[in-house]
């Protein structure tokens, strides 16, 4: 199984790379989200990988990182999902988004990935709610960015001893209210919702 591909970006499409390690080009598909990183990455680009054998063929599906690889795997165990929709889920919302919308049980953000109906999307919250802890965050998003302010105010409130699902349902009203709050003010106000 290949896990991790190291070369150079030899040529993309819409949803594919070829990266060529040693002289042999492998084709990964991947999310708009990988596939932009490796344009803006190239030459030498890293991409982790997932293996999917079936029918006689091997598909490579490259990941920035080991949060995508992760919620990808996570949502190729709910049914009725398969790999192209699972692309398709990280592609409307990206691994942050996709925690944050399972933890809230919010079914109205995941079905704007393209074949996620209401009832996939119920699914997915169902099956992987309980999951949230385990799969990797992303790493993509440093403090001070939007999703690092949000993720810092999860942390904080974890180290407070809240469950990370309780922390992300006292904060995604909160974070809507107050957009440009820092991480501080976010905890501060989560803590005055979870009291009421």
């Amino acid at each position: 199984m290949i896990a991790k591909l190291r070369g150079l970006l030899d040529s993309s499409g819409e949803d594919w790379a070829v990266i060529d390690v040693g002289g042999v080009g492998y084709q990964v598909t991947c999310t708009r989200r990988t596939l932009g990183w490796l344009l803006d990455t190239r030459p030498d680009v890293e991409v982790l990988v997932h293996t999917s054998a079936r029918d006689n063929a091997v598909e490579l599906i490259g990941f920035r990182d080991e949060a995508e690889r992760g919620w990808f795997r996570a949502l190729l165990t709910v049914q009725g999902i398969g790999a192209k929709t699972a692309l398709a889920t990280l592609d409307a919302l990206g691994p942050a988004e996709l925690e944050k919308a399972v933890a809230a049980s919010d079914v109205k953000a995941i079905t704007r990935a393209h074949g996620i109906g209401a009832r996939a999307a119920s699914r997915i919250v169902t099956e992987l709610r309980h999951r949230v802890d385990a799969v990797p965050t992303s790493v993509d998003e440093g403090p001070g960015s939007v999703g690092g302010v949000y993720r810092d105010a999860i942390d904080a409130l974890v180290a407070l001893g809240y469950g990370r699902i309780e922390a992300v349902e006292a904060l995604s009203g909160v974070q809507a209210e107050h957009p440009d709050g820092s991480a501080e003010d976010l905890v501060r106000h989560a803590l005055r919702a979870i009291a009421r």
